[in-house]
């Protein structure tokens, strides 16, 4: 495929895009832009949240040397997604990096004429959308979700980040608690919706699809015609019966061990 007739590469660099929105509201976090791929840096102590993602099919090997010596630089832990059929010089750049392949990253997409599944978009779940002086909500669940520290949440998702430009929170409440959460980034036509997480006291009753399809509705009202995620192997099913598409699945690389 030609770069002309690939319909993934603006998705990808709205991906950066939303990325680059989101560390706006990060202290000392920051975005760098290359021919073909981006890095970010939010400073958090976690290998997902600093690196470089690829967004062309055509990436210039010193291009991604560059922005990863960069980001390696901080002495953070990192990580770099490449898109499929990652040419050899971009494998080995990594490697002489001393980066290690983690895992494949499913890319899905909904376009807002297709809209979401009947199932999905006949689900009203009592949800609402977050200020940001409630971000800890957010937070604290999406941490206590994915079992992983709070302050790597606090980091990506504070009310600093929450007032930025197209930056929205979610919560599905139960009883008066939050127990379901997603974040949503609006980009000119893209949502990306990141931090889909249910308290595993609640989950199996509907509530991470219940949330995102909030997301998705509220992104698509505000003008979004591509609503856009990545899954875990766990969650793919989920999106698909949602709607969403697999476009392709992206290579983790990872500096350190690899996160599971």
């Amino acid at each position: 495929m030609s770069p002309q007739q690939d319909p993934v590469t603006p998705l990808a660099v709205a991906f950066g895009e939303s990325v680059r929105a989101m560390l706006g509201g990060v202290p000392g976090g920051w975005w760098r832009a290359g021919e073909g791929a981006f890095a970010g840096v939010s400073g958090a102590p976690a290998a997902s949240l600093n690196g470089v993602t690829q967004t062309a099919l055509e990436l210039a090997p010193e291009v991604l040397r560059e922005l990863l010596a960069e980001v390696a630089a901080t002495g953070l832990p990192h990580g770099v997604q490449l898109r499929p059929g990652a040419r050899d010089d971009l494998v080995a750049v990594l490697e002489e990096a001393g980066l290690s392949f983690s895992h494949e990253v499913p890319l899905l997409a909904l376009d807002a004429r297709a809209g979401l599944a009947a199932e999905a978009d006949a689900t009203q779940p009592p949800a609402r959308a977050l200020e940001p002086a409630e971000a800890e909500l957010h937070w604290r669940l999406g941490a206590a979700a994915f079992e992983t520290p709070a302050e790597l949440f606090a980091t990506i998702a504070g009310p600093a980040v929450l007032a930025q430009p197209g930056v929205r929170a979610y919560v599905v409440e139960d009883g008066g608690e939050a127990v379901a959460t997603a974040l949503s980034v609006l980009t000119g036509r893209y949502a990306a919706i990141f931090n889909v997480a249910t308290l595993a006291a609640h989950r199996r009753r509907g509530l991470g699809a219940a949330v995102t399809a909030f997301a998705v509705r509220e992104a698509f009202a505000a003008g979004a015609r591509t609503a856009w995620l990545q899954s875990s192997p766990m969650a793919l099913g989920l999106y698909e019966r949602m709607g969403f598409t697999v476009l392709e699945c992206w290579s983790a690389w990872t500096s350190g061990e690899p996160e599971t």
